[in-house]
C-alpha cells in the first residue's frame, strides 16, 4: 500500500513538472513572439527610426529616414544647368561645362552635390551592401522629378552595371533605385532593353575624355524597335561627366528615340 501511494506520488509530481515545462516553454513563446511583434510594429509604425546616415533618431514623420542634421547637411542643388543639371548661379541657366561640350542626352535632373552627407549615402549603398539605402535615394529622386515637371516619359532603364561589378557587389545599385522611382511615380521600367557588353574599369581617376573613351561601344541595345519615337528616362546614381548617360543616348537616338533624360541622385 505504501509503495502504491509512493508510486502515485512519484506519477503526480512528474505530471506537475511537465505541465510547468509546458507552461513555461509557452509562456516564453508568448514572450518571443510579442517581442517580435513589438519590433515589427516599430519598424513599420514608429516615428522613431534610426538615421540611415549617421544612426541617430530621425526627423518625425520624414519619410528619407534621415535625421535633422543629415537631411539639412546635404546640399540639394536649386538653380541648375538646364542641360547636365549641376548647380548653377541664380541668373545662369546653362553651367560653362556645357556651353562647351554637347550632350546626346536632352535634359539631366540631379538632387544634391556629392559631397558630405549625399556622397557617403552612395558609398555606403555601392560599397557596404547597404541595398536598403536604394529606397531613400530612390525617394528623393522621385520627388526631383515630380517638382521638374518632366512629362510623357514611356518607361524608366537603369544604367547597366559592367557585369564584374554584379559578381562583385552582387546587385546593380542604378536598378534598385530605378525600381523605387518607377514605383513613386507610377512609371514603367524596361530591365531588357540595354546590357552592357564591355567591362570598363572604374572612371573615378579618368578624365573627361578618357571617361568617353572608356566607355565608347560599351552598351547594346537588346530591343532596337522598343525605343522608336520614346521619351526614355536614364536612372543612375551620379553623373559626373555625363559620358556613360551620352553613349547610351547616342545609342537611344541613333535608333530614333525622341527624347532621353537622366535623373541621378548625385552630380559630381
Amino acid at each position: 500500500m505504501v509503495k502504491k501511494e509512493k508510486s502515485c506520488k512519484k506519477s503526480n509530481e512528474k505530471t506537475i513538472v511537465k505541465n510547468n515545462v509546458k507552461s513555461n516553454v509557452k509562456s516564453n513563446l508568448k514572450n518571443i513572439a510579442n517581442k517580435m511583434k513589438n519590433k515589427i510594429a516599430k519598424v513599420l509604425f514608429s516615428d522613431e527610426f534610426e538615421c540611415l546616415n549617421c544612426g541617430a533618431e530621425r526627423m518625425e514623420n520624414e519619410h528619407f529616414y534621415l535625421c535633422k542634421k543629415c537631411f539639412f547637411d546635404i546640399e540639394f542643388i536649386e538653380n541648375s544647368c538646364e542641360i547636365c543639371g549641376d548647380r548653377v548661379g541664380s541668373f545662369d541657366l546653362i553651367c560653362n561645362n556645357c556651353k562647351k561640350t554637347s550632350h546626346f542626352f536632352t535634359k539631366a535632373l540631379c538632387v544634391a552635390k556629392y559631397d558630405g552627407v549625399a556622397s557617403n549615402l552612395v558609398r555606403k549603398l555601392k560599397y557596404d551592401n547597404s541595398k536598403y539605402l536604394a529606397k531613400t535615394l530612390g525617394l528623393f529622386m522621385a520627388q526631383k522629378l515630380k517638382k521638374s515637371g518632366l512629362k510623357d516619359i514611356d518607361f524608366v532603364v537603369p544604367v547597366p552595371l559592367n557585369i564584374n561589378r554584379i559578381i562583385e557587389r552582387g546587385f546593380n545599385q542604378s536598378e534598385l533605385i530605378a525600381k523605387v522611382v518607377a514605383e513613386e511615380c507610377s512609371l514603367k521600367v524596361n530591365l531588357k532593353l540595354v546590357k552592357r557588353v564591355k567591362n570598363t574599369p572604374t572612371q573615378t581617376s579618368l578624365s573627361s575624355s578618357e571617361r568617353r573613351q572608356n566607355v565608347k561601344n560599351a552598351f547594346e541595345l537588346l530591343d532596337k524597335s522598343a525605343v522608336k519615337d520614346k521619351n526614355i528616362l536614364l536612372i543612375d546614381d551620379i553623373l559626373t561627366t555625363g559620358a556613360t548617360i551620352d553613349e547610351l543616348s547616342k545609342l537611344f537616338k541613333k535608333h530614333k528615340a525622341k527624347n532621353v533624360f537622366a535623373l541621378t541622385f548625385c552630380h559630381a
